[in-house]
C-alpha cells in the first residue's frame, strides 16, 4: 500500500528511523484521524519481529479493509482487541488470509458498532457468525428462537443461571441480526421483525420463569406451556413488530382474575426478569405506562377492569395505542377475548370527531415541546416529517377506515400503509413516499442506536460523528454527512406535506389572526372593503361575491343561526377550502360552485366533517368546480355522488370494463320497468364520468387512462343496453348479433363528449318457413341505440353514430357478414378502409364479431394500396379541412386544423394501410399503439415518432380538458380571453415571462407545426 511521498506498510512498521511527522502523514492519508491511537493499535497488532513478518502477510489487506469501515480508528482498535481475545493472533491472521470475506466483515463490524464489537470481543466463540454468511442469510421465527432458547436452558435449574443464559442468548442473536443488517442481507422491515421476534422469545421465557417462581412449580415446568390465567400483550414498537436495537418494550398484562396476588407477582417477576441487571447485563427496559390509568393503575388489571376502563375512561390516545396491541404469551383464550374486544372498540363504526381532534392536539403538543428544545430538525423520531408523522398519519387512516376494512387492523406501520394503498385510502405516490421515508428514518434511528446501544433519536451535532453515521448508512466520499442531511431533508419534507394533508385537514398552520378574520367575514358587521385584501390574497377577483359565497357556504341562504358545532366545523375546514380555491384555475368560479354544492348536499355539518376527514377531496372538488360546469352539474343533480368521492381510492384506482359491468348490472336488475332500467344506466354513467373527471383533473390519471376508462364505461353501457333490447324483444329477429366499435370507441380513445361509432353484423335465423322482415331487425337495432341515446329523466348515456356502416346513413342498419364482404370487395371507398382499421368487438356475439374482424382485415389488406387510394384519402382530408375549419376564427381547431389530431390519425392510418399487408403487427385499432409499432418496425423514424407521440398526447389532453369544460363544444382552442387562461392553468401552465395562456398557445403552435411537417411529408408527399 503506497501513498503519495510514502513507502509501504512494511517500511512504516520496520523502519524506526521514520520521523514522527512522516508516520503521522502516512496514517492520516490512509483515513485514520487519531494518529497516536492508530499507531499504537497497528503496532500492537503487528507485534515485534519476527512476528511482524507474519502480520505483514495480511497487513495490507487488513489496513485496506479497516480504512473502508465507517470509523477506521475504531475498527483498527477493536481489531487489535479481538486479535488479543481470540487466543492467538497468528491463528487469526492465517484464517483471515484464507477467508478474505471474513476479514472484510470483521473490519466493517469493528468500525460500525462498538456495541456489537464488544459482544464479539467478549465472546470470540461467536466468530462462526462472521464466517457463515449463508447461515446469516436465513431468518429465525419466534418459534425457532424460543426453541433454541429453551434448549439452552433445559439443563439449568437455577433462576439466576437461566437469566444469565437468556442474556447471553440475546447478545449472540443481536450480533447475528446486526451482521444481517450491516451486510444488508435483508431490508429494514426484516431487521425490525428479527429484533421483535427475539424480544417475543425472551419475554415468553421471562414470563414462564415468573409463573414457575410465583406458583412454586418444579424446575422442569419451565419446558411446559403455562396455564396461568394471565396474558402478556406488547404495545408500541414491539406490538407492531418494529423494535429497534435499543427500544424500550411496552407491555400490558391482562389477568383473568381480579386483584389476584399471585398473578400480580407473575407480572412483577416478569418485568424483573427482563429489566434486572445481572453479571451478564439486562435484557430490556420495560415501560408499563400504557396500561389502564398509566403508572398509577394496577400492574396486572383484570380483563373486566380493562373492558370497563377502555369503554368508559380511556383517552383517545390510549385507544390509538391499542392499534398495536399484540399478544406475546400467556393464556391464549383470555388473550383472544381481549383482542376481539379491543378490535371492536378501536375500529368502531362511528368515529367520534372529538377523539380525532384530541389525537391531533396530542400530536401538536408533542411537536411544541420538541420545538422548545431546538431539536425538531435533528430528531428523526419526533421532528417534523419524522417517524412519528408517518405513524400518526397511518394510524389516523386506520382509525377512520378500519371499521369497514378488517384487513387494515394491523399494528405494523408498513403493512398498514401497504394495505391502505391497496384499498386506495391513500394515494399511491404518497404511500410510496411514506414507505421510502419510514424505512430510511427507521434505519437511521437504528444506526444511531447501534453504536453504543443507547436510545438516541437525534443526529449528532459534531460533523465527524455525523460523517461516521453517514458512512454507516452507506454514504461515501467527502462530507457524506452533508449528503445525508440533504436526503433526510428531502424525505422529511415530503412526509410532512403528506402528514399535514391527512392529519391536519383544518390547516394546522392557520394563525389566530387568520381564524379571527374568517369569523369577521362571516359576520354582518364587517364592511366589504375590509375583506378585499383577504380575498385578493387567495386570487379571487370579485371580493363582494366571494364573501357572499363564503357566508352562504357556512350558513346557508337564509343566514339563520346554525349550531355551534357546524360553525366550528366550517372554521376548521375553511382555510383548506380557501387554499384549494386559490390553487384552482378559476378561484371565483370554484368558490361559487362549492357554495352551490353545499346547498345541494343539505346537511352542512356532515359535508364539512367529510371534507375535514378527506383533505385531498377538498382540492379535487375545488379543481372540479373551477373547470367543469358539466361535471359539477352532475354532482349538484346527484349530491349522493359526493359520498362516492369521499373514498380515496377514487384518486388511484382505474376500473376495467368487466368491473364496471359488474357494478352496473345489479343496479339495473333491481328495476322492473324499462325506463327505470335506463335511468339506472344513465345514473351509473354520470357517476363514473364524474369519477373519471376527478381523477383526470387532479392528475391521478393521465389522458390515456382517461381514454381507457371512458371507453370501458361506454362498452359496459353498450352491453347493458344490448341486454335491455334483448329483454324487451319477444322474438329476436336474428340467430346472433355482433356490435362492432369503430372510430374512437374501436381505438379505446373516447373523450368526455365522444359519440359511439358502431356497426351491426348479424347471423340470420335458420327458418324453413316464414318470411324474414328487415324492419324487425332495424327495430331491434333502433331499440338498442335508443337505450343509450334517448333522453329520459336522467338524460342520456351516449350518443350513437352508425354512419360509418356501408353506404352511410342510407345503408342498412345491420348486415350479414356475407353482405359486408360483398360490399368490401366491390364498393368500399378509401376512407372506409381507414375506418375498418379501428374496428373492435364491443358487445353481442363474440365469435361472430371476431369472424367479422378477421374477414375485414383479410379483405382490407388484400386490396391494393396505390396512388389512387392515396389520392382518394387526400381528397377526403382536404375537403374536411376546407369545409370545417376557419382560418379567420378567433380559435384554433385542435382536431381538424393544420397539425391537429386528424393529421396524426390520417398519417398513422395511411401507414398502417400501406404496410399492414406485409407487417401484420401494424393491424391495431389504437392510434398511439399504431405509432409505436410503426416506429418499432422502422416505418417511422425516431424523430417522426417522437414528434407524433408527444403531439398526440398533448392534443388528446387538451381536447379532453376542453370537452370536460364544456361538454358539447367543438375542440376549439381560444386565442385569447379568460377561458384560455383557465384552460392553460388547469393544464399546469403558469405565468412567467408571459401569461399561462400565451405559453399554451406557443406550445401548441410548436407541436402543430412539427406534426404538419410530418403529415405533409408522409401523407401528402407521395406513395413512398
Amino acid at each position: 500500500m503506497k501513498t503519495s511521498g510514502m513507502t509501504t506498510l512494511a517500511d512504516y512498521l520496520l523502519d524506526r528511523s521514520l520521523p514522527l511527522e512522516t508516520r503521522g502523514s502516512y496514517l492520516l492519508s490512509l483515513g485514520f484521524r487519531d494518529f497516536e491511537r492508530s499507531d499504537y493499535n497497528l503496532r500492537l497488532l503487528a507485534g515485534e519481529p519476527p512476528g511482524v513478518f507474519s502480520f505483514l502477510e495480511l497487513g495490507e489487506a487488513l489496513v485496506t479493509a479497516v480504512c473502508q469501515a465507517a470509523d477506521p480508528d475504531a475498527s483498527l482498535s477493536n481489531f487489535e482487541r479481538f486479535a488479543e481475545a481470540f487466543g492467538g493472533k497468528l491463528t487469526l491472521f492465517r484464517y483471515l488470509q484464507d477467508d478474505p470475506r471474513a476479514l472484510e466483515v470483521l473490519a466493517q463490524l469493528f468500525g460500525f458498532s462498538q456495541f456489537l464489537s464488544e459482544i464479539l470481543i467478549l465472546n470470540p466463540e461467536y466468530f462462526d457468525l462472521v464466517t457463515n454468511l449463508e447461515r446469516l442469510s436465513q431468518p429465525k421465527s419466534t418459534g425457532e428462537l424460543a426453541s433454541d432458547l429453551t434448549h439452552s436452558m433445559a439443563t439449568l435449574h437455577s433462576r439466576d443461571l437461566r437469566l444469565d443464559t437468556m442474556r447471553r442468548f440475546k447478545r449472540r442473536e443481536i450480533l447475528r441480526i446486526g451482521l444481517r443488517d450491516m451486510l444488508q442481507l435483508v431490508d429494514l422491515p426484516a431487521i425490525v421483525r428479527d429484533t421483535s421476534h427475539l424480544a417475543d422469545a425472551l419475554v415468553e421465557a421471562a414470563f414462564r420463569l415468573s409463573v414457575q417462581t410465583a406458583y412454586n412449580l418444579p424446575p422442569d415446568s419451565f419446558m411446559e406451556e403455562t396455564q396461568a390465567p394471565i396474558s402478556v400483550f406488547a404495545l408500541g414498537k414491539l406490538g407492531g413488530e418494529e423494535l429497534n436495537y435499543s427500544s424500550d418494550i411496552d407491555l400490558l398484562f391482562v389477568a383473568g382474575i381480579a386483584e389476584d396476588r399471585t398473578l400480580m407477582r407473575v407480572a412483577e417477576q416478569t418485568i424483573q426478569n427482563l429489566a434486572q441487571s445481572t453479571g451478564e447485563g439486562y435484557l430490556y427496559r420495560v415501560d408499563m405506562r400504557l396500561r389502564p390509568q398509566g403508572s398509577s393503575g394496577p400492574l396486572a388489571p383484570s380483563i373486566d377492569y380493562c373492558l370497563s376502563y377502555y369503554e368508559s375512561w380511556a383517552e383517545p390516545w390510549e385507544m390509538q395505542a391499542l392499534i398495536k396491541a399484540r399478544q406475546i404469551t400467556g393464556d391464549r383464550q383470555l388473550g383472544t377475548r381481549f383482542s376481539r374486544f379491543v378490535e371492536g372498540l378501536v375500529y368502531a363504526k362511528q368515529v367520534d370527531i372529538s377523539a380525532i381532534t384530541e389525537i391531533q392536539h396530542v400530536k401538536k403538543r408533542m411537536e411544541n415541546r420538541l420545538s422548545h428544545h431546538s431539536e425538531d430538525k435533528m430528531n428523526v423520531k419526533l421532528g417534523r416529517g419524522g417517524i412519528r408523522d408517518v405513524e400518526f398519519t397511518v394510524q389516523l387512516l386506520q382509525l377512520l377506515t378500519g371499521a369497514d376494512h378488517p384487513e387494515l387492523r394491523t399494528g405494523n406501520t408498513l403493512d398498514a400503509l401497504q394495505r391502505l394503498k391497496d384499498l386506495g385510502r391513500i394515494a399511491e405516490v404518497e404511500a410510496m413516499k411514506l414507505q421510502e421515508a419510514y424505512c430510511y428514518l427507521r434505519r437511521l434511528e437504528n444506526y444511531l442506536q447501534i453504536v453504543d446501544e443507547f436510545p438516541l433519536h437525534s443526529l449528532p451535532e459534531d460533523r465527524e460523528a455525523l460523517n461516521r453515521l453517514a458512512r454507516r448508512m452507506g454514504y461515501r466520499g467527502n462530507e457524506p454527512g452533508a449528503r445525508l442531511e440533504a436526503e433526510l431533508q428531502q424525505l422529511t419534507d415530503a412526509v410532512r406535506i403528506t402528514h399535514e394533508r391527512y392529519f391536519y385537514p383544518e390547516a394546522a398552520d392557520l394563525s389566530g389572526e387568520e381564524a379571527s378574520q374568517l369569523e369577521l367575514i362571516l359576520s354582518e358587521d364587517q364592511p366589504d372593503f375590509l375583506c378585499k385584501d383577504f380575498f385578493e390574497g387567495y386570487g379571487l377577483e370579485d371580493p363582494v361575491r366571494a364573501r357572499e359565497n363564503l357566508r352562504l357556504l357556512a350558513l346557508g341562504p337564509a343566514h339563520v343561526h346554525v349550531p355551534l358545532r357546524t360553525r366550528r366545523l366550517f372554521l376548521q375546514i375553511a382555510p383548506a377550502i380557501m387554499r384549494a380555491v386559490s390553487l384552482s384555475p378559476d378561484p371565483d368560479g370554484a368558490l361559487n360552485q362549492l357554495e352551490s354544492l353545499s346547498s345541494a348536499v343539505g346537511n352542512r355539518a356532515s359535508f364539512f366533517l367529510s371534507l375535514s376527514r378527506n383533505p385531498q377531496v377538498v382540492e379535487a372538488l375545488a379543481m372540479l368546480a373551477s373547470i367543469s360546469e358539466p361535471m359539477m352539474q352532475i354532482l349538484l343533480t346527484h349530491p349522493e355522488f359526493f359520498d362516492a368521492l369521499m373514498a380515496p381510492e377514487i384518486m388511484t384506482s382505474e376500473k376495467t370494463m368487466t368491473g364496471m359491468l359488474e357494478e352496473l348490472q345489479p343496479r339495473m336488475a333491481v328495476e322492473n320497468q324499462r325506463e327505470s332500467r335506463l335511468n339506472a344506466l344513465r345514473r351509473y354513467r354520470h357517476r363514473e364520468m364524474l369519477r373519471i373527471a376527478v381523477r383526470d383533473l387532479t392528475g391521478s390519471a393521465d389522458v390515456l387512462a382517461v381514454h381507457r376508462e371512458i371507453s370501458a364505461l361506454a362498452e359496459a353501457c353498450v352491453r347493458a343496453a344490448y341486454q335491455v333490447a334483448v329483454e324487451d324483444t319477444r322474438q329476436l329477429p336474428f340467430s346472433s348479433l355482433g356490435i362492432i366499435g369503430l372510430g374512437k370507441l374501436g381505438g379505446r380513445e373516447l373523450h368526455y363528449a365522444s359519440d359511439l361509432d358502431i356497426a351491426f353484423v348479424y347471423r340470420p335465423l335458420e327458418r324453413t318457413t316464414g318470411e324474414f322482415r328487415p324492419f324487425q331487425l332495424t327495430s331491434f337495432c333502433d331499440r338498442l341505440i335508443q337505450a343509450l341515446s334517448e333522453i329520459t329523466a336522467e338524460g342520456w348515456a351516449f350518443k350513437v353514430d352508425t354512419r360509418l356502416r356501408p353506404e352511410g346513413g342510407t345503408g342498412a342498419l345491420a348486415r350479414t357478414l356475407v353482405s359486408y364482404e360483398e360490399y368490401w370487395k366491390d364498393w368500399m371507398e378509401p376512407w372506409e378502409r381507414l375506418a375498418l382499421l379501428r374496428a373492435r368487438f364491443v358487445a353481442g356475439d363474440g365469435s361472430l364479431s371476431e369472424l367479422f374482424l378477421h374477414r375485414a382485415q383479410d379483405l382490407n389488406f388484400c386490396k391494393p394500396v396505390d396512388l389512387e387510394v392515396l389520392e382518394g384519402l387526400r381528397h377526403v382530408k382536404q375537403r374536411v379541412e376546407t369545409e370545417r375549419t376557419d382560418s379567420e376564427s378567433d380559435s384554433l381547431d385542435i382536431k381538424l386544423g393544420p397539425g391537429g389530431l386528424s393529421d396524426i390519425e390520417f398519417t398513422a392510418q395511411w401507414l398502417q394501410l400501406k404496410h399492414g399487408r406485409d407487417i401484420p403487427d401494424l393491424r391495431i385499432p389504437s392510434t398511439l399503439g399504431a405509432l409505436q409499432r410503426l416506429h418499432k418496425h422502422r416505418v417511422l423514424t425516431e424523430e417522426e415518432f417522437s414528434v407524433l407521440r408527444e403531439a398526440y398526447l398533448f392534443l388528446c389532453r387538451l381536447e379532453a380538458r376542453l370537452r370536460v369544460m364544456e361538454a358539447n363544444a367543438p375542440p376549439l382552442l381560444p386565442r385569447s380571453g379568460k377561458r384560455l387562461e383557465v384552460l392553460a392553468r388547469s393544464l399546469g401552465y403558469h405565468a412567467e415571462d408571459s401569461t399561462a395562456g400565451e405559453r399554451l398557445l406557443k406550445n401548441h403552435a410548436r407541436q402543430a407545426g412539427q406534426v404538419r411537417e410530418v403529415f405533409l411529408r408522409r401523407f401528402c408527399g407521395g406513395t413512398e
